[in-house]
């Protein structure tokens, strides 16, 4: 496979699961995270994202809006993290007498220290597969925990409507999107990757 060019530079998001602390309450959460630079040494970025159900914070979503409000600071997997509130979404419905409502809050918080990519960044095909997945996702982020490394192929996730992933072949380094219709079984057939 034929590295990427090693002075492109890189900038892709990925998702993935952690846990916030705040005070005595905790929740688990997908949090978004931008990384950037030279594919020889990536960064990631002090700043994440993510967004709190209203239902998780209190019952009422009057209340769920002032606590979400309230908050600027917690624990992202243990590490300190300061938070700020950007908006906060609202969803109402009814149904045959019946009223519900729910809605997100969403943050952007900025860690001391990034988390660790849930890879080693120190194989240069395995970061050479992560851009290429990045460049044929376009604007769609990655699941970063949930990356499948086979001997013949590396398995980029994505979660959205349309696309699934993205399979790269550690033989030839080309990229092949899956979806409902290309599930990754067929990709793989087809393509003569397993």
């Amino acid at each position: 496979m034929k590295p990427a060019n090693p002075a492109k530079r890189i900038a892709l998001r990925y998702r993935r699961a952690h846990v916030l602390a705040i005070g005595d309450r905790s929740w688990e959460i997908q949090a978004t995270w931008r990384m950037y630079g030279k594919p020889v040494a990536p960064r990631i970025d002090h700043h994440v994202h993510f967004e709190l159900e209203l239902a998780q914070l209190d019952a009422d979503w009057h209340h769920a809006i002032v606590d979400a409000r309230s908050l600027t600071s917690g624990f992202l997997d243990g590490t300190p993290m300061t938070m700020q509130l950007h908006e906060v979404n609202l969803h109402f419905s009814a149904y045959e007498g019946e009223e519900t409502h729910d809605g997100e809050a969403k943050f952007t918080g900025t860690v001391v220290e990034p988390l660790p990519f849930p890879h080693q960044l120190d194989d240069p095909a395995f970061v050479d597969a992560l851009v290429r997945a990045a460049d044929m996702a376009d604007q769609l982020t990655l699941q970063g925990d949930e990356i499948v490394e086979h001997e013949r192929y590396w398995y980029f996730r994505i979660h959205q409507i349309g696309m699934t992933g993205v399979v790269v072949d550690r033989r030839t380094g080309m990229a092949f999107d899956t979806s409902g219709n290309f599930p990754l079984e067929k990709v793989l057939a087809d393509n003569e990757i397993v």
